[in-house]
């Protein structure tokens, strides 16, 4: 039987900019909307920006917002801040930064925290030089996922060029 993954996209600020422009001016209303990027027809289950949906103990959202202002979970250890501040096993990815924290929840059950960062090839203009030098580039894959707990893996923008033969530059 051929393997079909379960495919889960969770939309982020830059796609919710097609909402904000539509109540920005209601005339773009039915003209423009997410649904024009056709996540769907390409078989993917879209969890709108800022929801979060568990997945085998582990919640997910474009960012987890904290206190009365809503702002992003961040700070010099965002994995960590994650834990602290959620105390169950997250990943998010809204900070494009790549972290990874492990703690002891009540009861010894153990949590886990990733910031995912980006998977982006070329530099973003919108930011500055050294916020693009920041952003770590590629994949983290999570192998034997129970309870909240799973074998992370982190693959560079690079190793999965190499991986599948393609030369620096292209």
């Amino acid at each position: 039987k051929k393997y079909k993954p379960r495919m889960v996209m969770i939309l982020g600020n830059h796609e919710n900019r097609i909402n904000r422009a539509i109540n920005a001016d209601a005339i773009l209303d039915g003209t423009i909307g997410v649904g024009d990027l056709k996540y769907e027809e390409f078989g993917w289950e879209v969890i709108p920006f800022l929801d979060e949906l568990d997945i085998d103990g582990v919640t997910y959202s474009h960012y987890f917002a904290s206190g009365v202002m809503a702002r992003p979970i961040g700070g010099e250890h965002p994995a960590t801040s994650l834990l602290a501040k959620r105390h169950k096993s997250c990943t998010a990815g809204h900070l494009h930064l790549a972290d990874f924290s492990i703690r002891t929840a009540a009861g010894g059950r153990h949590i886990m925290g990733v910031m995912t960062g980006c998977y982006l090839e070329d530099k973003e203009e919108y930011v500055p030089t050294s916020v693009n030098q920041m952003w770590w580039k590629g994949l983290v894959i999570k192998r034997n996922v129970v309870d909240g707990m799973y074998d992370p893996q982190f693959l560079s923008l690079n190793t999965i060029k190499r991986m599948f033969g393609i030369k620096e530059g292209e």
